[in-house]
This record gives C-alpha cells, structure tokens and sequence, in this order.
C-alpha cells in the first residue's frame, strides 16, 4: 500500500529563506511533513534523524554545496536509498549531468513552476529504489 503525503518527510536544502518558505509552504499545503536545512553541514545530521522520503537539494550554498552534500549522501549506507532531487539554478548540461551521475533521482532548474516541482517529487516517490533501504 502507497503512503500518503502525510505520513512522508521531505528535507529541502535552501540557503534563500524566502525561497525555502515557499517550498516548505507549498509541500505542507500538499499535507506533507516538511523540514529545512539552510546550511549544508546540516544534511546528513538532519537526515539520518528524521530519514526522510526525499531531499530537496540546492546546489549554490555557502559551505558544502549540493554536489559535496549529493556525494556524502550516496556514500552513506544509512542514507543512499534516499532519492533526491537537486533544484538550482545553475542550469547547464555538464551540471544536470553530474548530478544524474551522482545519484540524483532529478534535477529542476530554477525559477520553477511550483505544481511542476510538486508532481516531480511524486514521481520520485513513485519509483522503486534500486537498493532495499534497510
């Protein structure tokens, strides 16, 4: 049986607090549980506390950037499993492909359309993973 949107957890990475708060407004709308990281040393921290369904990850922050972070993530056994969806605003082909390279489920180039970024986190969600999470 599928999971509703409230019972998922969704961590977007956003360094842009304005942006951040209408991501996070968007997907509690939507009914799920939404948390935020504005700094990239909070990642996995955060991630392997409240493991959730799917990150939401800027790639230009201050500190780790979204590649550094994308690289612990699938190196990590606890946290590999996890799909993520980079959203950025660099918007090259040698980005979008590094980041598919490196285990991105996604990768949304911003500005985006917030019903376009709501229905490809539920395709996200949708596919099976590759490996077994647990």
């Amino acid at each position: 049986m599928a999971s509703s949107p409230s019972d998922l957890h969704l961590l977007c990475v956003e360094d842009h607090k304005p942006l951040a708060k209408v991501i996070q407004l968007t997907f509690e709308h939507e009914g799920y549980h939404v948390h935020m990281a504005h700094r990239g040393e909070m990642v996995l921290e955060m991630a392997r506390q409240i493991r959730p369904a799917l990150i939401l990850l800027d790639v230009m922050m201050p500190g780790m950037d979204g590649f550094q972070i994308l690289k612990a993530l699938k190196h990590d056994e606890a946290l590999k499993h996890i799909p993520v969806i980079m959203c950025t605003a660099r918007d090259t082909e040698e980005d979008r492909s590094l980041a598919l390279e490196a285990g991105a489920k996604d990768y949304i180039s911003k500005p985006y359309d917030k019903a376009d970024l709501v229905a490809r986190v539920r395709l996200a969600l949708k596919r099976p993973e590759q490996t077994c999470p647990r």
